[in-house]
């Protein structure tokens, strides 16, 4: 897998992975306006489970999710709370709180609540929100390569559990193992996640995006350039495509498609120079047997006659097609020389840490 460390790239990738997950307030927008919407039949288990210990605090928690689903994270952090107070076994209310406070900026506190609801029980849900935040400490910072790896780690588990419970139209796992995976430049674990969000989420933004990195690793340059379009017309800001093209891909895209073309020209002229070749041999053996055959005292014939202007035809193509080919073979030349010095040129790697932020509804 070749990869680039041009500088500009990098300047790129770090721009963008800034405009996608951190906007105002705390976490980025853009990126999660086309995401499932809440799974109901979720909820209602939640408030049954709620219910059994806590059953007057069901109405408050329903309005703390409410008003996170509005990105209030401040009124929801508060009415969590208070459930919390009633409800102190209750490990979804622990996950909720732990979301609100990391989506208002107050990572580190949010992520204490979210070990904490892992703790009590290690389901999915709380597996997949504690990576999240373990890959996401906070604006301007990066996570630990443990951090980032234990993030991974949960967000495998977290992903095989929603598949043994045929839970597959939650794509937060997948995406939160594809973001992991890039940013420990994991291959292996890229294509398992992505693979994941194929088959269970073709029309879902994100899983454009993962495509368009993940041919960017293989150097798909065209892949890359066409799954970032459809990210594109999926949702994702036209900017941060742009930034994406820009970087290198639809350079690179652009060459390749003009290698085709000219692969395609080098090869009707191959065609051409051939047929002209087989052409010649047949007319001169045509040729020579008739002169062979002829009297020489006699008049050319009728057939002879025709021969001779057809051949006559074919060396005058002959000499058009020499001078069409100069153009070729010069660029043959130039073609060639050039992928020697491209070859060396492209030599390295394409660090891609580019990934958008999924905001978890769970």
């Amino acid at each position: 897998m070749r990869q680039i460390t041009s500088k500009r790239f990098l300047t790129v990738i770090t721009v963008i992975l800034t405009a996608l997950t951190f906007t105002q307030p705390g976490r980025s927008q853009s990126t999660s306006q086309h995401a499932p919407g809440r799974d109901m039949d979720f909820e209602r288990v939640v408030w049954q489970q709620l219910e059994k210990v806590a059953p007057k605090s069901v109405e408050t928690f329903k309005a703390a999710t409410e008003a996170f689903d509005k990105q209030d994270y401040e009124r929801a952090a508060t009415l969590y709370r208070q459930v919390m107070e009633k409800a102190p076994t209750f490990d979804h209310v622990y996950r909720r709180l732990g979301l609100a406070l990391a989506f208002s900026g107050k990572t580190e506190e949010g992520v204490s609540y979210l070990e904490r609801a892992y703790e009590m029980n290690p389901r999915p849900e709380n597996m997949c929100a504690l990576a999240q935040f373990l890959d996401e400490p906070g604006e301007g910072e990066q996570p630990s390569s443990s951090n980032r790896t234990r993030a991974l780690e949960l967000a495998k588990k977290g992903l095989a559990a929603y598949q043994a419970q045929n839970r597959k139209k939650e794509p937060h796992c997948a995406l939160v193992m594809a973001r992991a995976a890039l940013g420990l430049n994991d291959a292996k674990e890229i294509r398992a996640a992505v693979n994941a969000l194929v088959a269970d989420h073709p029309d879902l933004m994100q899983t454009h995006f993962y495509l368009a990195v993940l041919a960017a690793y293989d150097e798909d340059w065209e892949k890359a350039e066409e799954e970032i379009k459809i990210a594109q017309s999926l949702g994702m800001p036209a900017e941060d495509a742009q930034r994406f093209l820009d970087s290198g891909v639809r350079t690179r895209a652009q060459v390749w498609r003009y290698f085709y073309y000219a692969l395609y020209l080098v090869g009707a002229w191959v065609v051409g120079l051939a047929t002209l070749f087989a052409l010649g041999k047949i007319f001169s053996n045509l040729t020579l047997r008739s002169i062979e055959e002829a009297d020489p005292n006699d008049a050319a014939g009728a057939k002879q006659i025709s021969l001779r202007s057809r051949y006559k035809r074919l060396i005058n193509v002959a000499g058009v097609y020499y001078y069409v080919s100069l153009p070729v073979v010069m660029f043959l030349v130039v073609a060639v020389a050039g992928s020697i010095l491209y070859g060396f040129l492209m030599i390295g790697q394409i660090p891609i840490k580019l990934a958008p932020n999924y905001r978890t509804k769970v």
